[in-house]
């Protein structure tokens, strides 16, 4: 098949159709979307290079069965997060489900314009962070509560963010419960600073040896894969926010609580701290490697001591 780029595409369009601007009664309108900005599986990459470089229908057949069986994979997993999902939901007492993740920052910056002035283009923006959670669980209404928590670069993006974060929800949850489940499932990003690294893996660990959970589940989708319920919850933020005028980080603040998905609205929250408990348990930890090829990580007692099981 060939391939055109957009240029060369409009160029072809013209000399056949005659002005583009102007399309004639009948004939489609095409629309080309702005290329987006997230990284693509590797698997996926190479499947489709393969595709390009086929030189026989061996060649062809090899690429198709590889992707074939790359997508049967990912399938799966989705599948096992959706399932860990509704486990949430038909047994409240038993699970409680938390997917995280961040929004493009680019998005998030104040102040912002509708219209661009020679003024306005060039003023410097203040670099605002939001991290989206979305708790599942039968006993909230429609199954589920959405936090979006805010914060400016008074502190480093790592892993005490992710840690303050997921323990504020926690509170939050037991605050609307009075309980707090006994198996914990969390659903992240498939980066160091959320999942991929000793010290937040320590912190679920400390969950489960003090009692809070019998057990803590966390995994995540492969890079490419992993846009879900919270990326089409930042969707409708981005949508509703690129209407608004922001001057300022309250304003932001302010928009962010008009907006509702399904009738719901999204608690916002602005971190103004986070718990330092890196320097708390570093002194503690033995060193581990090897733990980033893994997909999936669950905590649990057995015997009295607390141990971690991988999935690769």
């Amino acid at each position: 098949m060939l391939q055109l780029k957009e240029r060369s595409f409009y160029h072809v369009f013209k000399i056949h159709f005659k002005d583009v601007s102007r399309l004639p009664v009948g004939l489609p309108r095409v629309t080309f979307m702005a290329k987006h900005s997230h990284p693509m599986c590797v698997e996926c990459d190479q499947v489709n290079t393969l595709c390009k470089v086929a030189k026989n229908e061996s060649d062809v057949i090899y690429a198709n069965e590889r992707k074939k069986k790359h997508m049967l994979e990912m399938k799966e997993k989705f599948l096992q997060f959706c399932d860990r999902r509704e486990q949430a939901v038909r047994f409240p007492e038993d699970f409680l489900h938390l997917n995280l993740d961040d929004i493009d920052q680019s998005k998030m910056k104040t102040p912002y314009a509708l219209q661009k002035t020679k003024d306005s283009s060039g003023m410097l923006k203040l670099d605002n962070h939001c991290t989206g959670v979305i708790v599942t669980n039968g006993k909230f209404v429609n199954d589920r509560c959405l936090f979006a928590y805010l914060n400016n670069n008074q502190f480093c993006q790592d892993s005490n963010k992710t840690i303050s974060i997921v323990f504020d929800v926690l509170l939050c949850v037991k605050e609307k419960l009075g309980f707090l489940p006994r198996k914990l499932l969390i659903q992240s990003d498939n980066c160091s600073r959320d999942l991929k690294n000793q010290l937040v893996l320590s912190f679920y660990w400390c969950l489960v040896e003090i009692g809070v959970f019998e057990e803590v589940v966390v995994s995540h989708l492969d890079v490419g894969h992993t846009h879900g319920e919270v990326d089409q919850m930042f969707s409708v933020m981005a949508s509703h926010l690129r209407k608004k005028e922001m001057p300022t980080f309250e304003a932001l603040c302010s928009e962010l609580k008009k907006i509702s998905i399904d009738s719901q609205p999204i608690i916002v929250k602005e971190m103004i701290y986070t718990t330092d408990f890196v320097k708390h348990i570093e002194e503690y930890l033995q060193p581990i490697s090897g733990h980033k090829s893994f997909f999936a990580f669950k905590i649990r007692k057995e015997n009295e001591k607390t141990k971690m099981f991988v999935k690769q």
